[in-house]
């Protein structure tokens, strides 16, 4: 849901809300977001556009860009020693960058190497909410860190990528075109939102901060 509590704290409409059934763009009033895009009808939007905030640390699906879709970083690490390769904590791994990677970024490796007992982030998602998750220790120049915990990187190398915690997420794409259903209710924060024209139904959209 959104954030601040603006849909826990306060029943739908109680922070005010504007019905569209034209193509007409809904804004919310000075100060607030969208928060919330009930459909009484299917429908396409044509813009749903992200709020943009001061020290914005989220992203939310638009039609605009794609949220949440890449790391901070990601980099190549090598292995040619014909097993799997066991860094520990400290040790100087080698990549073939550390563009975008900070230190304390947590890292997800798409394919984890044989004998690891992480499933995809390393350490484990549960584990990364715990804060048990291994995670860079330190960048040392544009082609080595360091992490404080124990990676394996299987033989012939892999990829890593690297997230901030509660930063941005990996895989997401645009919202560009999307047909959702009659009663279909998403949360987001959005600064406009322009429907389909559907004078049948159309949307409602529910304002908040």
């Amino acid at each position: 849901m959104a954030k601040k509590d603006s849909i826990t704290s306060y029943g739908f409409g109680q922070m005010g809300s504007a019905h569209g059934k034209t193509d007409a763009s809904i804004y919310p009033p000075a100060g607030m977001v969208i928060v919330a895009v009930q459909f009484l009808e299917a429908n396409v939007p044509t813009v749903m556009r992200q709020a943009t905030e001061p020290n914005q640390q989220f992203e939310f699906f638009n039609t605009e860009f794609a949220a949440n879709a890449t790391a901070n970083g990601t980099c190549t690490v090598a292995n040619a020693s014909g097993g799997v390769a066991t860094y520990r904590a400290g040790d100087e791994i080698t990549a073939n960058s550390t563009a975008g990677i900070k230190q304390g970024d947590f890292i997800l490796e798409l394919t984890a190497a044989p004998g690891n007992t992480y499933d995809e982030l390393v350490g484990g998602n549960e584990q990364a909410i715990t804060g048990k998750a291994v995670k860079v220790e330190r960048v040392i120049d544009g082609t080595k860190f360091t992490v404080d915990g124990t990676l394996k990187i299987k033989n012939g190398g892999t990829t890593l990528h690297f997230f901030s915690n509660h930063g941005v997420g990996y895989g997401g794409q645009d919202a560009d075109g999307i047909l959702y259903p009659k009663g279909m209710i998403v949360y987001g924060r959005w600064s406009e939102v322009k429907p389909q024209a559907v004078t049948s139904g159309g949307v409602i959209c529910y304002f908040g901060y």
